[in-house]
């Protein structure tokens, strides 16, 4: 393994605040060997992490922590982007996707999923800009 010299004299200065330092008490359990799998972010002012069965964001600017959701199963991975944030857990494939921001940004309202909560099914028709044929239908081959 070579080390990249310019790497070992990078200042450090800015890694750790001098002043506006902010403490977020949350006890993250060690059930994972990767703490990187419980945290991500989305936006610069946002850091979502899960604690146990509860979904956390933490609010740079305003330094502040607010619980968003909480999940039926224990979580084993967590990422953010997109406007969603996925949740896996390892048990008979547990997932959840909580979507974040604003829903209506930039998104046609036809093409916006109803209102549904966490365990809700996806909906049989993911692609609405698709024709429909009736069954038995034979496309012409012009």
């Amino acid at each position: 393994m070579t080390l990249d010299s310019a790497l070992l004299y990078r200042p450090t200065e800015c890694l750790v605040l001098q002043n506006h330092r902010k403490f977020f008490p949350l006890r993250i359990p060690n059930t994972h060997h990767q703490l990187r799998h419980y945290i991500s972010t989305a936006d610069p002012d946002r850091i979502y992490v899960a604690v146990e069965r509860q979904i956390y964001v933490l609010h740079i600017s305003s330094r502040k922590r607010e619980k968003i959701a909480v999940v039926p199963f224990e979580p084993k991975c967590l990422a953010a982007g997109l406007g969603w944030i996925g949740i896996g857990g390892s048990e008979h494939g547990d997932c959840a996707f909580i979507r974040i921001g604003d829903p209506t940004s930039g998104v046609p309202h036809a093409m916006l999923p109803p209102h549904a909560d966490v365990d809700s099914p996806l909906p049989v028709d993911l692609d609405p800009t698709r024709p429909r044929f009736p069954p038995g239908f034979i496309a012409n081959g012009d």
